[in-house]
């Protein structure tokens, strides 16, 4: 190394400044250094959706003692440590040691850490099993989100390109029974989720969430659900090879994620590299499910015939890892390869002391399964279910006193608080009279009825805060 210094032989880069040159010994590969200088690099481009992406910053700190990085996203901030070793509880010792792991900078943060594993396909060409054993591991575990980036997506981020080269994720889910299912029934689904790199959806997801407040991933919930519901088999469609390919996956998977509750059978088309097997009961179908595990099912990847066709193998590779990140918002969902199925793998994850409860806090669950109301707005009332507010004393409230009449989508009387739709909003000033607090619908509406609910807003009209 002194000769190439003395000599000469290295390739010189300049930079603009010295917070662009990233000192860090513990970066594994090439591919690695170049993550976060691609993720700046989309910053203020245009997104999927016709908008742009936040300005990206990125700067070295220093974090309980260790180099990390500080990752900013708009006005959202990021912790980024590298290659952290994380435990395997079932045996102690270490199960994987991510490329990165971005988690919010605030303790009290909702957002679980997400462990960002940085793949080129000549290394993890062989090392299929181990990597979906492990990603497995964290997914089930619940603390973490797993987010998979190839070289593919790097490329495309640092030449500022957000589209993503493979066929839609539905052309290795989704069934005649599944097509046929109206959009409208079915949990809604981004666009943008379906056509951009992982680069550019990680982004997305980053800047579309304050972390304080919010977990930027479980916004893929009503994705990934969406696309599973398409790959939905009706009863006379599942033939005995198909309920035996099930029992397969199934068996693969740890005992608590499964249960009769299951009844409903998944299964995408089976390709030459890739399929998705799974059961799900009949409410996770509209995403009504409220059970901590309403699914469990497996993306599985033919490693061995990937082992004989590399070139359009990697294409399958590829597609398994950009399905795996669309469903980091599904409970339940494993990846395996043929390779572990023909070996009886069994993946030994402990169930989780966190999980989710059968029935929503506080009324949520009447809630959710009875009351009617604006498809659009479930989202919403789902992220206070979660975030702890208590229910709404009333849905679709109607009030006539004389000549005055007013209506609201949902009252709380803790508080006194409503919160109105568009169409509503013309009752706001009979609302306030009244001596309720207003909550107009807007983006992330449910963040400023959370405040009022919980007392933290001082004006007696509130709107929700802008994306």
């Amino acid at each position: 190394m002194l000769d190439e210094l003395v000599e000469g032989n290295f390739e010189r880069k300049q930079v603009k400044c010295l917070s662009e040159i990233y000192i860090n010994p513990a970066f594994g590969s090439e591919l690695e250094r170049r993550f976060l200088p691609a993720l700046k690099a989309l910053g203020g481009q245009f997104d999927a959706d016709g908008g742009r992406f936040p300005t990206v910053k990125v700067s070295q700190d220093v974090k309980a003692g260790k180099t990390a990085y500080l990752l900013a996203v708009g006005a959202n901030k990021y912790w980024v440590d590298t290659q952290v070793p994380i435990e395997d509880k079932a045996t102690g010792q270490t199960l994987c040691q991510p490329d990165f792991v971005i988690s919010a900078t605030k303790a009290a943060s909702p957002m679980r850490p997400i462990a960002v594993f940085v793949d080129g396909w000549e290394y993890h060409q062989q090392s299929m099993p181990a990597d979906a054993r492990k990603r497995s591991m964290l997914m089930l575990g619940g603390e973490y989100r797993v987010w998979s980036v190839t070289f593919e997506d790097i490329e495309s981020a640092q030449k500022q390109k957000t589209g993503c080269d493979l066929q839609s994720p539905l052309s290795a889910l989704m069934t005649a029974s599944g097509q046929s299912i109206p959009s409208d029934r079915l949990a809604p689904v981004a666009p943008s989720h379906l056509t951009s790199n992982a680069m550019s959806l990680l982004l997305g997801l980053l800047a579309g969430a304050d972390p304080a407040h919010q977990d930027p991933l479980a916004a893929l919930g009503s994705t990934g659900q969406h696309l599973l519901a398409r790959s939905v088999l009706r009863p006379n469609e599942v033939t005995d090879g198909g309920r035996a390919r099930s029992a397969e996956v199934l068996k693969a998977l740890p005992e608590w994620v499964g249960s009769e509750a299951q009844s409903v059978q998944l299964q995408g088309p089976k390709s030459n590299f890739l399929q998705w097997v799974g059961r799900a009961e009949p409410r996770f179908l509209t995403g009504k499910a409220n059970s901590a595990w309403p699914l469990a099912g497996a993306l599985v990847l033919n490693d061995t015939a990937i082992s004989e066709a590399l070139k359009d193998g990697h294409h399958g590779w590829r597609q398994w890892l950009r399905l795996t990140n669309l469903l980091q918002g599904v409970p339940g969902v494993a990846l395996l390869t043929e390779s572990m199925l023909s070996a009886s793998a069994i993946l030994a994850v402990p169930q989780p002391k966190t999980a989710a409860p059968a029935a929503a806090p506080g009324g949520w669950s009447k809630v959710l399964e009875q009351a009617e109301f604006l498809d659009r707005l479930r989202p919403g009332f789902e992220q206070l279910s979660e975030r702890g507010v208590a229910a709404p004393d009333e849905i679709g409230f109607e009030v006539e006193e004389g000549e005055d009449y007013r209506i609201a989508e949902a009252l709380w009387k803790v508080g006194q608080v409503v919160f109105l739709t568009d169409a509503q909003m013309e009752c706001a000033a009979s609302w306030r009279q009244a001596g309720f607090a207003v909550v107009e619908e807007a983006d992330d509406w449910w963040l400023a009825v959370e405040a009022a609910v919980n007392g933290h807003s001082n004006g007696d009209d509130i709107s929700g805060q802008g994306a």
